[in-house]
Formats: structure tokens, C-alpha cells, sequence
């Protein structure tokens, strides 16, 4: 019998509809997001098929590998793994300040996501779509990340 694995599922919009606002998760909370990730991650993704498919550099730290054509939690498309080391946190905190600017308009890799050692996901994103998951598990706190008002627990708590 498989063991079941416990989590609490928080979701971020770059919009609030209700108050006609703009939402980003930038400075500081960009930061406190990648730190949460590389502490329970052991590995990330980003979708490269747009910058590949139009010839345009994929300048992404190395070590990395691309898989061709592999489904992620967004679609499926070209992607490049890269390990949670120094490099790759400095190159994520450094390239953007905003996680809504990884898209290709910038010039960016898109829809980063973060894997646990066991490959199960931490955190996905679906950027031009506005939209990011935070998957934790009881033994994780992401309190730093989700005490902020426009993070969502699904199913909301009652």
C-alpha cells in the first residue's frame, strides 16, 4: 500500500478582480519565495521552449540539461532542470526581482518550478496566466511566504 502524503495546497493571482488590482510578488517577498524554495528543493525547472523555438539565448546558469518535449505542471514544452545550488538562487534573485517577470517578453525562461529530492513539487508557477502553487507538506514552514494576505490556502479554512 502506498503511504499518503499529507499537504496544505496556497495559491497566488497577480490580480485581485474584486479590487481591480494588480498583484506581484517582488523585493523582498521574491526573495523570502526563493529562499522557502531552495530550503525544501532539490532541483527546478523553467520552460525554455519559447526562447529555443525563436533562436533566442538560453542564459541559464550550468549546470543544466534540457529535456525535450516533457510535460510539466504548465504544459508541455522544452525544459531545463538545474540543481538548487548558490549559482542558480544568485542567478534567480539577480535576473529579476519580480517573479512574474520570468516570461519570455523579458527574455526570460518561463513557469519556474521546484522539485523535492524525491521529485514530488514544491512550488509551480503558469506566469503568463498569473498564477503560482505553493505545495508544502507538515514538516515544511513556509510561514514567511504565505502570512501574506494574497497568498490562498485551498480549500479556503472556514
Amino acid at each position: 500500500m502506498t503511504e499518503r502524503v499529507l499537504f496544505d495546497l496556497y495559491y497566488f493571482l497577480d490580480h485581485n478582480d474584486d479590487e481591480c488590482r494588480d498583484l506581484c510578488i517582488s523585493g523582498q517577498d521574491y526573495a523570502q519565495l526563493i529562499d522557502t524554495c531552495f530550503k525544501h528543493s532539490a532541483y527546478l525547472s523553467f520552460n525554455i521552449g519559447f526562447l529555443r523555438r525563436n533562436s533566442i539565448e538560453v542564459n541559464i546558469p550550468e549546470p543544466y540539461k534540457i529535456i525535450e518535449k516533457q510535460p510539466t505542471p504548465a504544459m508541455c514544452d522544452d525544459v531545463a532542470i538545474l540543481p538548487c545550488t548558490d549559482a542558480v538562487r544568485e542567478y534567480l534573485l539577480s535576473t529579476v526581482n519580480d517573479l512574474f517577470e520570468w516570461i519570455d517578453p523579458y527574455g526570460n525562461p518561463e513557469d519556474l518550478t521546484f522539485y523535492r529530492a524525491d521529485g514530488s513539487i514544491f512550488f509551480w508557477s503558469l506566469i503568463h496566466e498569473g498564477v503560482c502553487c505553493l505545495i508544502d507538506r507538515p514538516s515544511e514552514d513556509v510561514s514567511g511566504v504565505v502570512d501574506n494576505p494574497d497568498w490562498h490556502k485551498c480549500p479556503p479554512e472556514q
